[in-house]
């Protein structure tokens, strides 16, 4: 990529309005409902909004521009359910993908979303494709046998609805990159 498409890139980033602030807005008016989300392709999913400190937009970074607002910095050697890290409020913090971790293809996006979940020690974000709605909670379609710990129920026309805390706090997703 040319040094005059990476500034129009840039400055194209910088002029859209902030959505994050919207969607942070919109979280804490949300009690107890399900955000849907765009995991993947063909790939929708619930998670309560409880679980959610904030929705941030994320934008496709490039290595001249680490540490911007919604930029992903990549770890060299990290798991692929890795995206990277992302600077948030003062706070380094790490970015996982949502459909890696489910076992998806996550596709190919420009731009999309992580969800911020605060956790005992910290907090991490979990990278969906698009944020769709807010859903008044419904009864929910019961899990099929042999279905993952995190998948609490199934909502009709949805898909599984996520405990995202426990998602990601499962000891298989935690990463050592110690040398």
């Amino acid at each position: 990529m040319t040094e005059d498409a990476i500034l129009h890139r840039r400055a194209d980033r910088l002029a859209r309005p902030e959505r994050a602030d919207e969607h942070q807005a919109t979280m804490g008016m949300a009690g107890n409902r399900w955000l849907v989300v765009h995991v993947s392709a063909g790939h929708r999913a619930a998670v309560p909004v409880a679980e959610i400190e904030s929705v941030l937009t994320l934008v496709g970074g490039d290595a001249l521009d680490p540490g911007a607002p919604g930029i992903v910095t990549p770890l060299i050697g990290a798991p692929p359910y890795v995206v990277g890290l992302l600077p948030v409020q003062g706070a380094i913090v790490t970015v996982l993908d949502l459909a890696r971790l489910l076992g998806l293809d996550p596709g190919n996006a420009d731009e999309s979303y992580a969800l911020l979940i605060p956790l005992a020690r910290g907090r991490v974000a979990v990278r969906v494709q698009q944020v769709e709605s807010l859903l008044e909670p419904v009864a929910l379609d019961p899990v099929p046998a042999g279905a993952a710990t995190h998948v609490t129920g199934l909502v009709p026309g949805i898909g599984p609805l996520l405990a995202l805390r426990s998602l990601v706090e499962d000891p298989r997703w935690v990463v050592d990159l110690a040398l």
